[in-house]
C-alpha cells in the first residue's frame, strides 16, 4: 500500500493506542472526582447537597469504564447521593409547608 493512503481500517497497534489513550482519561476523570468529592465533603460535610452531586459524578466516572470489580462503588455511591437529595426534598417540601401556613395564617389575622 502507498505511503500516501491511509487504510480504512485502523492497524491493531492503533486501536491498542486509542484504547491505551481512553484509559487514561477514563483514569484522569476519576482522579479528578475522587479529588472534587473529597474536597465537598471536606468543606460542607457528608449531607449537603454539593456532596450528593459529587457522589454521582464519582459514581459516573466509575461506571463510565466498564470494570465490573467497580460496580458495587458505584452503587452505593449513587446510593448515598441519593439519600442526600431526599433528605434535602423533605426538609425543603417542610419548609415550604410552614412559609404557606404562615401566610394562610397573616391572611386570616388581616380579615
Amino acid at each position: 500500500m502507498p505511503e500516501n493512503v491511509c487504510p480504512l481500517l485502523p492497524t491493531a497497534p492503533k486501536l491498542q493506542e486509542q484504547l491505551l489513550k481512553l484509559h487514561d482519561l477514563a483514569q484522569e476523570r476519576i482522579a479528578s472526582s475522587k479529588e472534587y468529592h473529597r474536597i465537598q465533603i471536606k468543606v460542607k460535610g457528608v449531607k449537603h447537597v454539593n456532596t450528593a452531586v459529587a457522589c454521582q459524578t464519582l459514581g459516573v466516572s466509575h461506571l463510565a469504564t466498564h470494570q465490573a470489580a467497580e460496580i458495587g462503588l458505584v452503587v452505593s455511591l449513587l446510593i448515598q447521593a441519593d439519600k442526600i437529595q431526599r433528605r434535602h426534598l423533605i426538609t425543603l417540601l417542610i419548609i415550604q409547608n410552614h412559609v404557606v401556613q404562615m401566610r394562610f395564617r397573616s391572611n386570616l389575622d388581616a380579615l
